[in-house]
């Protein structure tokens, strides 16, 4: 059987753990082109889902707090409970901070999902919906329909009955693409369980080799296993003291061996490691520990016994405040990688910091602060400050708008007066007019800017779709 951990409220769990003000207000979390990815259940009574741009979505909801969707902060909480399921089960998948897979027993283990969901809703202050089932996308779409903390049980053959309202365009599977999609609508099928209507051969007819697939995907039947990805494979190398340790200097040189031996592995299972960790082990059986993300994939002794060096830096206080001595180290290599920083290298020879390994430094730090403080330790100024529609432009055009306006325009096209917010302009001169082509729809659009001089005295930008007009700059 598979287990099915749905956690739609974590992104928003963690945010409201990070700031303060946020609980029990309408919170919406935004990805790329500023479309809506997560919702709070407060904003979901205003009527903003999930797909809405955030325009869309502050315009159902006056009040509503938009802050970017940060994955790799929401990962890092996700993580405390990927440990605990790891506990339960052996095999355990991290699909996304929403959504994990495990294995478990049989069905009957359906009162121990219950009381770990219980607990760790508890302990996370959010709902988690479990579902059980032979699959995975039947024991996904089990946790959608299931209540909060009571999890959905599918026996074996009434799959079809769970899928069959399911739509295939929501499924997102990278192989159904548009076309595929037009030629099923076209036989009338656009759920699961409309492919029980129709014959084989005809399906075979209208798609070809993804016939037998969608049919085996119909019956609960995906073809796809849980597999072992939490926790994550590590590597480690370790050095115990034949005398009581309280100076830095055996330290260092424990961590040169342990590097020494870290690199060997690496380069015999031709790996990268990402991220390494140091623990420190005292007589009394207690330890400390630090992690940091390096700043690229690397298997070098040197990169590797620098990184360690960091870690020791940063505990060199602990080190020095406690009194009981050290007995053993141990270095930890962690995200293991086929992919190596070599790119980055030939980019970055000279130390110019490219954009790309500044960005990694970047995250790298932020983990380690958080870590070692908090989620909420370090915080993006977009969470603290409403976001504002002004950019720094290298025009004196400093507003970016985009406002429909009622223009008209003479014989050759340019705009002669429009009408703003109840108030008439007049256009008195026509600074620079150009032609731009824009990808709207699947169509290649072409549009005309003009940037105008106006009486009452004002600087605007005007864009025109077609006969449509609208206000897409103006000047502060």
């Amino acid at each position: 059987m598979i287990a099915c951990f749905l956690m739609p409220q974590i992104a928003i769990a963690t945010e409201r753990s990070r700031i303060e003000g946020l609980w029990g207000e309408p919170v919406a979390l935004t990805g790329e082109n500023e479309i809506v990815l997560c919702v709070s259940e407060e904003a979901k009574v205003y009527g903003v889902e999930p797909g809405q741009k955030s325009s869309g979505a502050k315009a159902l909801c006056a009040n509503l707090r938009l802050l970017p969707y940060e994955r790799d902060c929401y990962e890092q909480a996700a993580a405390l409970i990927w440990d605990a399921l790891a506990v339960e089960s052996s095999v355990v998948e991290p699909v996304s901070p929403e959504i994990c897979y495990a294995e478990v027993d049989d069905r009957h283990v359906v009162p121990q999902i219950r009381s770990l969901t219980e607990r760790l809703a508890f302990a996370a202050k959010m709902p988690i919906h479990a579902g059980l089932a032979s699959s995975k996308i039947v024991a996904r779409y089990a946790a959608y329909s299931a209540p909060a903390g009571e999890p959905a049980l599918v026996y074996p053959g009434c799959e079809s009955s769970l899928l069959a309202e399911v739509p295939i365009a929501s499924m997102g599977i990278p192989d159904f693409d548009s076309e595929l999609l037009r030629r099923l609508d076209k036989l009338g099928v656009r759920n699961l369980g409309d492919l029980h209507t129709i014959s084989q051969r005809n399906l075979n007819r209208a798609v070809g080799k993804v016939a037998m697939r969608l049919s085996r995907i119909a019956i609960g039947l995906d073809g796809d296993p849980v597999r072992p990805a939490w926790p994550r494979p590590t590597l480690s190398a370790s050095h115990n003291f034949d005398y009581e340790v309280t100076g830095v200097e055996p330290l260092e040189e424990a961590l040169r061996r342990c590097s020494l031996r870290l690199s060997g592995a690496l380069t015999t299972r031709q790996e990268f490691a990402s991220r390494l960790s140091l623990r420190l082990i005292r007589e009394d059986c207690s330890y400390s520990r630090q992690e940091e993300r390096l700043p690229g994939p690397t298997r070098s002794h040197g990169g590797l016994n620098a990184a360690a060096l960091r870690l020791l830096h940063r505990m060199h206080s602990d080190i020095t405040r406690d009194e009981i001595p050290l007995t053993g180290v141990l270095l930890e290599a962690a995200g293991l990688t086929l992919a190596s920083a070599i790119q980055l290298e030939l980019i970055d020879v000279h130390g110019n910091q490219m954009p790309a390994e500044t960005r990694l430094k970047l995250h790298a730090a932020l983990e380690y602060l958080r870590s070692r403080f908090g989620i909420g330790a370090v915080l993006p100024g977009s969470a603290l400050h409403r976001a504002r529609r002004i950019d720094y432009w290298t025009s004196p055009f400093c507003h970016q708008l985009n406002e429909p306006v009622e223009v008209m325009s003479g014989k050759d096209g340019a705009p002669i007066r429009f009408w703003r917010r109840q108030k008439l302009y007049r256009v008195c001169a026509v600074l620079n007019d150009w032609c731009e082509t824009c990808w709207v729809w699947n169509e290649l659009i072409k549009t005309t800017v003009f940037r105008i001089e106006t009486e009452p005295c004002g600087l605007f930008e005007l864009r025109r779709f077609g006969a449509a007009w609208r206000i897409t700059a103006a000047q502060d």
